[in-house]
């Protein structure tokens, strides 16, 4: 998988300002193709550990060299920023797309957080917890009370469907 073609328009336009602000800081021509080509996958290298995008995941990777390349063009700290926050906004939203999918109400998700941390106090939001070592455990907890819910719907169902007629047979 590779950047999505709204993130290459926001990729490409910072590697070429990148690249320019490193031509003009080496006393590199900056029209220098096979240099240009080289000083990218370089940096490519050292930020993904591999030369080419071609395989990147449009999440965190793209995060991670938006990072890069900002550093080069000096004044902006946007992309590293994200990159900072980039795991426990990825888990928040999974925490929001287990509670959704599972009907797990905002209550019962800030309950059972609060306990798992052993958190002090309100919990008023997940949203307040913001270390993603804590949302891990917290969508691990969700994720085990939803497959037992399911298992527990699941049995029910199949006990209805056996003794229902039997239920029936009685009746008559």
């Amino acid at each position: 998988m590779s950047f999505t073609r709204s993130q290459q328009g926001l990729f490409r336009p910072m590697v070429k300002r990148a690249w320019l602000k490193h031509a003009a800081g080496n006393d590199l021509n900056p029209s220098d193709r096979a240099a240009q080509d080289a000083w990218y996958r370089a940096e490519l290298a050292e930020c993904l550990g591999r030369d080419t995008t071609k395989e990147a995941d449009p999440g965190r990777d793209f995060e991670t060299v938006m990072a890069h390349f900002e550093v080069f063009v000096g004044g902006e700290f946007y992309w590293n920023l994200r990159v900072h926050q980039g795991d426990a906004r990825r888990l928040q939203f999974a925490i929001r797309q287990i509670c959704e999918r599972w009907e797990i109400d905002d209550q019962y998700a800030r309950a059972t957080a609060a306990r798992v941390l052993k958190w002090e106090g309100h919990l008023a939001s997940l949203s307040a917890i913001t270390a993603a070592a804590d949302l891990q455990r917290v969508r691990i907890a969700l994720l085990i009370h939803a497959r037992r819910h399911a298992k527990r719907t699941d049995t029910a169902q199949a006990a209805a469907k056996l003794i229902g007629p039997l239920v029936l047979d009685r009746i008559e």
